[in-house]
């Protein structure tokens, strides 16, 4: 997932999935990207819960445009079991050092 502002070259309003997948041979793995709009996080008087449910949002989309037999309303039901007030205890946003991007 990115998290992309808006700009004057922006061809999207909300949650984007980029058209099929990337392949990286070497750890046999697709990488499905996703691009969530930065904006409604930095405008929003809960970011921390704003981050949450576009996660949330982006992840419905893929699954249900990857997988045709996924309804939403399955999603929807998960959803329901999720413990927002544990994810809203986590430290936001996680420190550098957590977020694992650099080995």
């Amino acid at each position: 997932m990115h998290f992309a502002e808006k700009g004057p070259g922006t061809l999207f309003e909300d949650i984007a999935l980029a058209n099929g997948s990337t392949t990286v041979a070497s750890e046999s793995v697709k990488i499905y990207e996703c691009i969530i709009p930065f904006d409604f996080i930095r405008d929003s008087e809960e970011p921390q819960l704003e981050t949450i449910e576009l996660m949330y949002r982006a992840i419905k989309l893929f699954v249900t445009s990857t997988y045709k037999k996924v309804k939403p309303e399955f999603i929807d039901a998960l959803w329901r079991e999720v413990d927002l007030n544990y994810l809203l205890s986590l430290p936001y946003p996680a420190p550098i050092e957590e977020q694992k991007y650099y080995d």
